[in-house]
Protein backbone atom coordinates (compact mmCIF):
# COMPACT_ATOMS: atom_id res chain seq x y z
CA UNK A 1 0.00 0.00 0.00
CA UNK A 2 1.22 3.66 -0.48
CA UNK A 3 -0.15 6.52 1.64
CA UNK A 4 0.22 10.15 -0.43
CA UNK A 5 -0.02 13.07 2.57
CA UNK A 6 -2.24 15.82 1.15
CA UNK A 7 -1.73 15.51 -2.73
CA UNK A 8 -2.12 18.35 -4.48
CA UNK A 9 -6.13 17.07 -6.04
CA UNK A 10 -6.43 17.21 -9.82
CA UNK A 11 -8.86 19.85 -10.69
CA UNK A 12 -9.76 21.21 -14.54
CA UNK A 13 -8.27 24.38 -13.40
CA UNK A 14 -4.73 22.92 -12.00
CA UNK A 15 -4.35 19.62 -13.43
CA UNK A 16 -1.72 17.93 -10.93
CA UNK A 17 -0.28 15.06 -11.90
CA UNK A 18 2.14 12.84 -10.36
CA UNK A 19 4.35 10.08 -11.90
CA UNK A 20 4.50 6.73 -9.91
CA UNK A 21 7.69 4.82 -10.35
CA UNK A 22 6.83 0.85 -9.91
CA UNK A 23 9.65 -1.50 -9.49
CA UNK A 24 9.25 -5.34 -9.45
CA UNK A 25 12.43 -7.28 -7.58
CA UNK A 26 12.63 -10.44 -7.18
CA UNK A 27 16.20 -11.65 -5.03
CA UNK A 28 17.07 -7.80 -5.04
CA UNK A 29 17.19 -8.63 -8.87
CA UNK A 30 15.18 -5.59 -10.90
CA UNK A 31 12.45 -7.68 -13.18
CA UNK A 32 10.44 -4.40 -14.70
CA UNK A 33 9.93 -1.52 -14.09
CA UNK A 34 6.97 0.90 -14.79
CA UNK A 35 6.29 4.59 -14.71
CA UNK A 36 2.68 5.62 -14.62
CA UNK A 37 1.51 9.86 -14.70
CA UNK A 38 -1.62 10.14 -12.50
CA UNK A 39 -3.32 12.47 -10.43
CA UNK A 40 -5.87 11.95 -7.50
CA UNK A 41 -9.45 13.46 -7.47
CA UNK A 42 -12.51 12.70 -5.95
CA UNK A 43 -16.18 12.75 -7.77
CA UNK A 44 -19.51 12.58 -6.94
CA UNK A 45 -22.68 11.89 -8.83
CA UNK A 46 -26.34 12.77 -7.67
CA UNK A 47 -29.41 11.97 -9.52
CA UNK A 48 -30.76 15.78 -7.50
CA UNK A 49 -27.28 17.76 -7.60
CA UNK A 50 -25.38 16.43 -10.55
CA UNK A 51 -21.34 16.12 -10.78
CA UNK A 52 -19.27 16.90 -8.15
CA UNK A 53 -15.00 17.15 -8.32
CA UNK A 54 -13.11 17.23 -5.36
CA UNK A 55 -16.18 17.96 -3.88
CA UNK A 56 -17.27 21.57 -5.73
CA UNK A 57 -20.47 20.72 -8.13
CA UNK A 58 -20.11 22.19 -11.44
CA UNK A 59 -21.81 21.88 -14.63
CA UNK A 60 -20.28 19.37 -16.99
CA UNK A 61 -19.94 21.27 -20.61
CA UNK A 62 -19.03 18.51 -22.83
CA UNK A 63 -18.43 18.06 -26.25
CA UNK A 64 -18.33 14.90 -28.94
CA UNK A 65 -15.45 14.07 -31.11
CA UNK A 66 -14.14 11.74 -33.45
CA UNK A 67 -10.73 10.18 -33.15
CA UNK A 68 -9.55 12.15 -36.46
CA UNK A 69 -8.51 15.57 -37.23
CA UNK A 70 -10.26 15.88 -41.06
CA UNK A 71 -7.72 15.60 -43.79
CA UNK A 72 -5.01 14.93 -41.54
CA UNK A 73 -6.64 11.81 -40.75
CA UNK A 74 -6.48 9.50 -37.97
CA UNK A 75 -2.75 9.66 -37.03
CA UNK A 76 -3.27 13.02 -35.69
CA UNK A 77 -0.20 14.51 -34.49
CA UNK A 78 -0.42 15.36 -30.86
CA UNK A 79 0.32 19.24 -31.74
CA UNK A 80 -2.80 19.73 -33.19
CA UNK A 81 -4.95 17.35 -30.66
CA UNK A 82 -3.34 19.88 -28.11
CA UNK A 83 -4.13 22.83 -30.17
CA UNK A 84 -7.87 21.47 -30.79
CA UNK A 85 -8.17 20.71 -27.17
CA UNK A 86 -6.98 24.44 -26.06
CA UNK A 87 -9.76 26.20 -28.24
CA UNK A 88 -12.36 24.25 -26.94
CA UNK A 89 -11.23 25.10 -23.06
CA UNK A 90 -11.37 28.52 -24.65
CA UNK A 91 -14.79 28.49 -25.52
CA UNK A 92 -15.99 27.12 -21.81
CA UNK A 93 -15.33 23.28 -22.88
CA UNK A 94 -14.76 20.75 -20.01
CA UNK A 95 -15.28 17.81 -20.79
CA UNK A 96 -14.97 15.32 -24.02
CA UNK A 97 -16.72 12.20 -25.14
CA UNK A 98 -15.04 9.45 -27.18
CA UNK A 99 -17.57 9.18 -29.68
CA UNK A 100 -18.15 6.10 -30.64
CA UNK A 101 -14.58 4.21 -29.37
CA UNK A 102 -12.01 4.30 -27.19
CA UNK A 103 -9.23 6.87 -28.42
CA UNK A 104 -5.28 6.42 -28.67
CA UNK A 105 -4.06 7.09 -25.22
CA UNK A 106 -2.07 10.54 -26.33
CA UNK A 107 -5.37 11.72 -26.10
CA UNK A 108 -6.02 10.76 -22.35
CA UNK A 109 -2.52 11.92 -21.86
CA UNK A 110 -3.49 15.40 -23.00
CA UNK A 111 -6.58 15.76 -21.34
CA UNK A 112 -4.89 14.87 -18.26
CA UNK A 113 -2.38 17.76 -18.42
CA UNK A 114 -4.65 19.96 -19.28
CA UNK A 115 -7.63 19.54 -17.30
CA UNK A 116 -9.75 17.52 -19.15
CA UNK A 117 -13.07 15.21 -17.57
CA UNK A 118 -13.39 12.43 -20.67
CA UNK A 119 -16.08 10.17 -20.92
CA UNK A 120 -14.57 7.33 -22.44
CA UNK A 121 -16.97 5.45 -24.63
CA UNK A 122 -16.78 2.57 -25.67
CA UNK A 123 -19.15 1.30 -28.62
CA UNK A 124 -21.16 2.37 -31.40
CA UNK A 125 -23.78 -0.39 -30.79
CA UNK A 126 -24.76 -2.83 -28.01
CA UNK A 127 -26.92 -5.43 -27.87
CA UNK A 128 -29.23 -4.30 -30.87
CA UNK A 129 -27.35 -3.33 -34.29
CA UNK A 130 -28.07 -0.08 -36.04
CA UNK A 131 -30.39 -0.55 -38.78
CA UNK A 132 -28.87 0.71 -42.03
CA UNK A 133 -29.59 1.11 -45.72
CA UNK A 134 -27.63 -1.90 -46.97
CA UNK A 135 -28.44 -0.72 -50.21
CA UNK A 136 -27.88 3.22 -50.15
CA UNK A 137 -30.43 5.36 -48.79
CA UNK A 138 -33.80 4.46 -48.69
CA UNK A 139 -33.28 1.50 -51.15
CA UNK A 140 -33.93 -1.64 -50.17
CA UNK A 141 -35.46 -3.00 -47.44
CA UNK A 142 -33.17 -1.56 -43.80
CA UNK A 143 -30.55 -4.64 -42.47
CA UNK A 144 -28.48 -5.40 -39.43
CA UNK A 145 -25.04 -4.42 -40.39
CA UNK A 146 -22.24 -4.12 -37.47
CA UNK A 147 -20.49 -5.84 -34.81
CA UNK A 148 -23.82 -7.18 -33.51
CA UNK A 149 -23.08 -10.99 -34.52
CA UNK A 150 -19.65 -11.02 -32.18
CA UNK A 151 -20.77 -8.49 -29.30
CA UNK A 152 -21.27 -10.87 -27.11
CA UNK A 153 -18.30 -12.71 -27.46
CA UNK A 154 -16.02 -10.08 -27.17
CA UNK A 155 -17.81 -7.08 -25.70
CA UNK A 156 -16.69 -8.31 -21.78
CA UNK A 157 -12.94 -8.89 -23.30
CA UNK A 158 -12.94 -5.31 -25.25
CA UNK A 159 -13.90 -3.75 -22.28
CA UNK A 160 -11.97 -5.09 -19.64
CA UNK A 161 -8.63 -4.49 -22.00
CA UNK A 162 -10.03 -0.57 -22.23
CA UNK A 163 -10.43 -0.52 -18.05
CA UNK A 164 -6.75 -1.73 -17.85
CA UNK A 165 -5.37 0.41 -20.68
CA UNK A 166 -6.78 3.67 -19.03
CA UNK A 167 -7.75 2.98 -15.41
CA UNK A 168 -4.77 5.60 -14.35
CA UNK A 169 -5.65 8.35 -16.29
CA UNK A 170 -7.68 11.20 -14.05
Amino acid sequence: SLKINKPALWSLSDPNLYELKTTVLKGGVVMDQASTRTGFRSYTFDPDKGFALNGEWMKVKGVCIHHDAGVLGSAVPREVWRRRLQTLKEVGVNAIRTSHNPQATGLYELCDEMGLLVLNEMYDEWVFPKRKWLEGWNVGTPGFQGSYDIFKEWSEIDLADLVRRDRNHV
